[in-house]
């Protein structure tokens, strides 16, 4: 079954809004860099630097939920990889050489 006009539209759409959510997350991610030792932002209206990143970390989960349903990728597969990605990085941290 082909996706309409109206999918395809919605999906790039959604695509573009993903690439948007990524650019806010690298931004807070990158303000917490620079305030490692602190999870307030200079400027008062931001507040909180760790709810910044997760508010930031869910708008690009539903944007990527989103876009794979819309392509019908296996949820249970990109779950497993995401598990597996996990399992390395935490590996990586685990390391003291690291």
């Amino acid at each position: 079954m082909t996706m309409s006009n109206q999918g395809i539209s919605k999906l790039v759409e959604e695509c573009g809004e993903l690439q948007i959510e990524i650019g806010q997350l690298v931004q807070i991610l990158g303000k917490k860099l620079a305030r490692m030792d602190s999870d307030e932002h200079w400027d008062p209206a931001i507040g909180s630097l760790s709810e910044a990143i997760a508010k930031e970390m869910g708008d690009v989960i539903g944007a990527m939920a989103f876009v794979s349903r819309k392509l019908k990728l296996d949820q249970g597969a990109i779950a497993d990889r995401g598990h597996q990605k996990l399992a390395v990085f935490l590996q990586w941290e685990a390391d003291p050489n690291n």
